[in-house]
């Protein structure tokens, strides 16, 4: 009949235990508890999937188009409440291991710029004060027991020659640049 959900619900010991079916309200194909208006997945008709409360996959999950995860999101390893992305490999092998790639490929669309990472720090609009905001942190390396490293780069940037105008380290604007170390000029 019009105006309601078509079930078909999975008991236990006579207890509705879970549902799968169309929600009417929705429109939209739903696994879900009791019934279908407790959603614990979600299809819609264009092919969109939603998952509802905390999801761990045990293999590999293929995404194509456009995601959008909502919250606070782990890879790897637990997310604390005041961390929005948290990324944590210890299964890499190889000699060289990199934590994060980031290698977005323009379109011909991109006439006025590309930028790679665009950090943007922003407070609520509330009445407070934070101590201190920062664009980009590098904390110092964490060694394991009986390891060794010859050489640490908090940064370190490579020739820059693909522009017309190349700049390995260019600031905008007027505030002060204060180098904490010895500053090298080779």
């Amino acid at each position: 009949p019009a105006s309601s959900d078509t079930e078909i619900k999975f008991y236990n010991a006579g207890v509705s235990q879970y549902t799968i079916g169309h929600d009417d309200a929705t429109d939209n194909f739903v696994i879900g508890g009791a019934n279908v208006d407790s959603p614990l997945v979600t299809v819609s008709k264009a092919g969109d999937l939603a998952v509802t409360g905390a999801t761990t996959l045990s293999s590999t999950l293929a995404v194509t188009g456009a995601s959008t995860l909502t919250g606070n999101v782990g890879v790897g390893g637990a997310v604390g409440a005041g961390v929005g992305l948290y990324l944590r490999s210890s299964a890499m092998t190889g000699t060289t291991q990199y934590g994060a790639i980031f290698n977005p490929t323009a379109s011909s669309a991109a006439t006025n710029a590309l930028y790679g990472v665009v950090v943007t720090p922003a407070t609520a609009a509330a009445s407070f004060t934070s101590g201190a905001v920062t664009g980009v942190r590098i904390s110092n390396a964490t060694k394991g027991a009986g390891s060794t490293i010859t050489t640490q780069y908090g940064l370190y940037i490579e020739d820059q020659t693909q522009g017309g105008t190349n700049w390995a380290i260019y600031t905008a604007g007027t505030a002060p640049v204060s180098f904490g170390g010895t500053l090298a000029v080779t």
